[in-house]
C-alpha cells in the first residue's frame, strides 16, 4: 500500500507474515493442543523438585512460564481444544495447582486431563476417540526430545513442536506455529466444542445406563408444540 521497497533483511520476515495471514484463509487450523506439565507450563520436575521449588513465579524463568499458560488461555479463547498430558500422580499435580493459585491457568481450563505413567501416544489416542478429532488436528508440545521422538515415530499424524527445555523456545515455536493461527473466533468454533464436550456427556450416560429407552428420558429433551402461522 506504501509503495515502497522492503529491505533484503526483512524480506523473509515480510513474506512469513504474509503467508500466516492468508494460510487460515486457505488451509484449515488445527483443532487442539496437547501439552506436557514439567518444564512446559511451569520450571521443574514436579516429582524430583518438589511442589516448593517450582518456578511459576514473575520472575525469569517463572515469568516465561506463566507467558506460556497465557498463551494456552488465549488458544482456548479461539476455540482450540487444549489437553494436558503429563507422567505425573494425578493427586500430585492435583495439590500443585491447589497450591499455586496465582498460576493464570487452572485444572479446569483444560477440556481433558490424562495424568498417568502411560505412554503418551497411547494416552493421545484415547483423547483423540474421546473427542472424535483426528490424529493431523492436534499440536503435541513436551520438551522431552525422547518424549517427542516417541511421538513422532507411533503417530506420525501428529503435529509435534521441536522445543527444548528453554521455556523461550517453548513459546517461541506456540507463537510461531501456524497451524495455531485463526483470523477470527467463529460461533462454529464455539458451537463445536460445545458439541464435544455434550457428545462425551452422552457416551458416559450410554455406558451408565443399560436400557435405551432410560437413556433417552435421562437427556430430558423437552418438545415445544406451536401453531404455524399460515398468513
Amino acid at each position: 500500500y506504501a509503495k515502497q521497497a522492503i529491505s533484503m533483511q526483512h524480506i523473509n520476515t515480510f513474506s512469513m507474515s504474509l503467508v500466516r495471514t492468508i494460510r487460515p484463509l486457505l488451509l484449515p487450523s488445527a483443532k487442539a493442543v496437547a501439552i506436557d506439565l514439567d518444564n512446559v507450563l511451569w520450571g521443574g520436575v514436579l516429582g524430583e523438585d518438589g511442589l516448593e521449588n517450582l518456578k511459576t513465579s514473575h520472575d525469569f524463568p517463572g515469568n516465561i512460564y506463566r507467558e506460556i499458560q497465557k498463551k494456552l488461555i488465549s488458544l482456548k479463547k479461539d476455540g482450540f481444544l487444549i489437553f494436558l498430558l503429563s507422567k505425573n500422580n494425578l493427586k500430585d499435580v492435583k495439590d500443585a495447582f491447589s497450591v499455586l493459585k496465582n498460576m493464570p491457568i487452572t485444572l479446569r481450563d483444560f477440556d481433558d486431563i490424562c495424568i498417568n505413567w502411560k505412554e503418551k501416544h497411547i494416552n493421545l489416542i484415547k483423547i483423540s476417540k474421546k473427542f472424535n478429532i483426528g490424529l493431523s488436528s492436534i499440536v503435541f508440545i513436551d520438551d522431552q526430545k525422547f518424549e517427542q521422538d516417541q511421538m513422532k515415530y507411533n503417530l506420525k499424524e501428529v503435529n509435534v513442536l521441536n522445543v527444548t527445555s528453554d521455556p523461550l523456545s517453548i513459546l517461541k515455536e506456540i507463537n510461531d506455529c501456524a497451524l495455531l493461527d485463526k483470523h477470527v473466533k467463529t460461533n462454529e468454533d464455539y458451537i463445536r466444542n460445545k458439541d464435544y464436550k455434550a457428545n462425551i456427556k452422552r457416551e458416559n450416560l450410554k455406558k451408565n445406563i443399560n436400557n435405551s429407552e432410560n437413556f433417552l428420558k435421562s437427556l430430558k429433551i423437552k418438545s415445544k408444540v406451536f401453531q404455524i402461522n399460515q398468513n
